[in-house]
């Protein structure tokens, strides 16, 4: 997984299996990856709630680490429906 996560981040331009691990710059096998991707018993779902609690374990330690009591409250801005200007 890890691999993937940080070959797909370092990988520029179009992506392939074969690129992504390249980029990542892994020594293993080419057919560990994409074993891990056809035959692994992971549920992308799960993966995404676990991130989810992951990232949100973290944020409670630390606001408990400081004396921050409040409730926890996100604010989630999607601007995908605004013009974009070209230059940004």
């Amino acid at each position: 997984m890890f691999t993937l996560v940080h070959g797909i981040i370092l990988c520029t331009g179009p992506k392939s299996i074969t690129q992504i691990r390249n980029a990542a710059r892994q020594d293993c096998h080419l057919s560990s990856v994409t074993n891990f991707l056809n035959h692994a018993p992971w549920s992308a779902n799960r993966m995404q709630h676990r991130r989810m609690q992951f990232a949100l374990d973290k944020i409670r330690a630390k606001r408990d680490k400081s004396g921050d009591s409040k409730r926890l409250i996100f604010l989630i801005v999607d601007d995908t429906c605004c013009k974009k200007e070209t230059s940004t």
